[in-house]
């Protein structure tokens, strides 16, 4: 109790030490105010007690001709010192002109000056309206870590091209900044000197936010507009945490920064950045890490709108929702992401993420949701680009509308729609590699697919597959195309011989034509169908598995089969004796009218696996395989080292518990 007793007695003394060692000054006229700095940075004391506050009575401080520091109205030394209004209601509660405590500058220059120092400087619950000069209007400091505004407003204040507002290395806690004007807002220094604002308000301010380095947490950045380079401009450290981003006119430029939990609606981007202004800016340019953010009802005027990544450096995308974006660029593409690699090192990991009614809107333009613009040839260009387990759902574009040059997996695609169709094809990827997604309605050009599902394919789509294609593992279902289309056609001049190959795929239950070349390009092309299952198909031709349509010429060599199976077997423009050159022929396409499906037999089962009746077990080709693959349900693809027809191997039924009595 005693000693309990000698410590509150030695902190009650410590206290009133420092009480005794401090003095504040009140004033209420700008040369009272002027004054009182005078002293403090002059090591004046009242009754032996240093000044270190000084308390302005509600009112207006207005300068007007007298004379002026050559750094500002108001220049603080090595001192340090508080200057605060007495009033510390909040300025949320405060409205244009009626602030309790207002300092104007009279567009005579920068209002308030922290010299170079360590000692701390605080400003408070202050409106400081109409500074003007080459930079920092309202508030510099030369010092970083030291001074810091609080409860603030910096309303009106303007540059000559430098920072309207506040420069250099002060904390913004709980501040409003707004209509700034004739340069950047807010400026700060390097890495190491970034500007930090907390639980801020930024409003209606032209020319961008800010440069250099600048972090933002629990901010609001409202109608900001800038027509050069962004509403934050240019920059190589910025960083932004639960803020959010509205109605703002422009484009976010830097290079190493971060975005996590923050929201961007119905922002236009202007497009005006990039290299050499190339118009293709998006409303965050060349970001480094996106997380848990949400993109929604923003505007591209230009070909890009939500994000554009360009340069040398990787980009990390996560947890972040993507929402009717559009842009209307005459070259439009990616709505939601654009993608420009300029070196190797350039990539791009997107993983848990929403895409949804994003639109291009140009009858030039693709890639409503994802569009790498890489300069690597055919499918070579996804291995920058790698997007995980997310979400394709109504995005629009005039030709592709999905995705292009990326590697997917674990995504699901959903009725994407290409907008230069009015019966609605759904072109969901092009030039990518997809492996175990899931897409309802969907085509593909110059794709690789392994263990995908692809099934309700609409009658828009006027092929499914076109240009050199893969497909392994993978299952077509419920489609049910137009008369005229079919599975595959051959659609451009310049792939390779050999241009489509289906591998240990099941092919059941949908209205499409096996394969629709085109004349044109005869006789270069091809398609493969090695371990394949077809069955329940109705060709247009009659129900039959297959058919295959040249309208030009005998192409029997075009169409080849290794170990697979079909239920019944048409044909259409080729010949009798055409069509046995690669139906009777030994290990390419045999007739099983029941392959003997699992169906609803076995719930635990695919419902298209082989069940352990069907007379196709162990009848594919070996191929390739090994033992690190797998079938469409991520089951072991060899087994004893036989492979089934079909993307699943057979279900070995669990024999259970078993008692043996003796």
């Amino acid at each position: 109790m005693k000693k309990a007793m000698q410590f509150a007695a030695a902190t009650a003394f410590a206290a009133l030490q420092w009480c005794a060692s401090a003095a504040t000054i009140e004033v209420e006229t700008v040369a009272e105010l002027t004054n009182a700095v005078a002293r403090a940075n002059a090591g004046e004391t009242i009754g032996g007690e240093a000044i270190d506050t000084i308390r302005l009575k509600k009112g207006t401080y207005t300068f007007t001709d007298q004379a002026m520091s050559a750094n500002g109205l108001i220049s603080v030394g090595n001192v340090p010192l508080a200057i605060e209004g007495e009033d510390d209601s909040s300025r949320k509660t405060w409205t244009d002109g009626s602030e309790p405590v207002i300092i104007d500058g009279n567009n005579l220059g920068r209002i308030l000056y922290f010299a170079n120092s360590t000692r701390t400087k605080v400003v408070r619950n202050i409106c400081f309206i109409r500074a003007k000069c080459a930079d920092g209007g309202a508030m510099r400091s030369l010092s970083v870590g030291v001074a810091t505004a609080t409860n603030c407003v910096f309303r009106q204040n303007s540059a000559n091209g430098g920072d309207a507002a506040v420069s250099m290395w002060v904390a913004l806690r709980d501040c409003l900044v707004k209509e700034s004007s004739g340069g950047t807002t807010v400026r700060g220094g390097d890495a190491s000197q970034t500007l930090r604002a907390y639980g801020c308000d930024f409003v209606r301010n032209a020319n961008g936010i800010a440069t250099y380095s600048f972090a933002a947490q629990d901010c609001t950045f409202v109608c900001n507009t800038n027509s050069g380079h962004g509403v934050i401009g240019e920059s190589s450290n910025i960083f932004a945490t639960n803020c959010t981003f509205t109605g703002n006119y422009g484009a976010f430029i830097s290079t190493g920064n971060s975005f996590c939990n923050c929201v961007f609606s119905n922002n236009v981007c202007n497009g005006n950045v990039g290299n050499n202004n190339e118009n293709k800016g998006g409303i965050l340019c060349d970001p480094r890490d996106v997380r848990g953010c949400d993109f929604i009802d923003n505007y591209g005027e230009k070909d890009c709108c939500a994000i554009y990544h360009l340069g040398d450096t990787a980009m990390t995308v996560a947890d972040s929702t993507f929402l009717r974006n559009v842009t209307a660029g005459s070259y439009g593409a990616g709505a939601a992401i654009r993608m420009r690699p300029n070196t190797a090192s350039c990539t791009m990991t997107v993983t848990n993420c929403t895409f949804e009614g994003n639109v291009v809107t140009s009858s030039s333009g693709n890639s409503a949701a994802i569009y790498n613009h890489s300069n690597a040839s055919g499918i070579e260009m996804y291995r920058q680009a790698t997007v995980m387990d997310s979400k394709f759902t109504t995005n629009s574009a005039y030709s592709v509308c999905g995705v292009r040059g990326i590697k997917a997996v674990r995504c699901t695609f959903d009725r994407n729609r290409r907008s230069s169709h009015t019966s609605g094809a759904c072109d969901a990827a092009r030039n990518s590699y997809l492996v175990e997604c899931d897409f309802n309605d969907a085509d593909f050009e110059k794709c690789i697919l392994d263990r995908c599902k692809i099934h309700d394919v609409s009658g828009g789509a006027q092929s499914m597959f076109g240009g050199y294609t893969r497909v392994t593992n993978t299952i077509i279902a419920n489609c049910c195309l137009s008369e005229q289309a079919s599975l595959y056609a051959y659609t451009s001049s310049y792939d390779t011989a050999m241009d489509a190959e289906f591998v240990n795929c099941t092919i059941v239950s949908n209205q499409l034509r096996t394969y629709a070349p085109n004349a044109k390009f005869l006789p270069t092309v091809g398609i493969a169908f090695k371990n394949c299952l077809f069955y329940g198909n109705n060709t247009g031709y009659g129900d039959n598995d297959i058919s295959a349509n040249d309208s030009s010429a005998s192409q029997s060599a075009l169409i080849t089969f290794q170990n697979s199976y079909a239920g019944k077997i048409g044909l259409f423009n080729f010949t009798a004796d055409e069509m046995y050159a690669f139906t009777n022929a030994p290990n390419t396409l045999a007739v099983c009218a029941d392959p003997k499906f699992v169906q609803d037999s076995r719930p635990d089962a695919p419902y298209w696996s082989l069940s352990l009746k069907s007379p196709l077990l162990g009848k594919g080709d070996l191929l390739d395989f090994t033992d690190s693959d797998f079938d469409l349900a991520g089951r072991p693809r060899l087994k004893d080292g036989y492979i089934d027809p079909g993307c699943y191997q057979c279900w070995i039924r669990s024999l259970g518990l078993m008692m043996i009595i003796r």
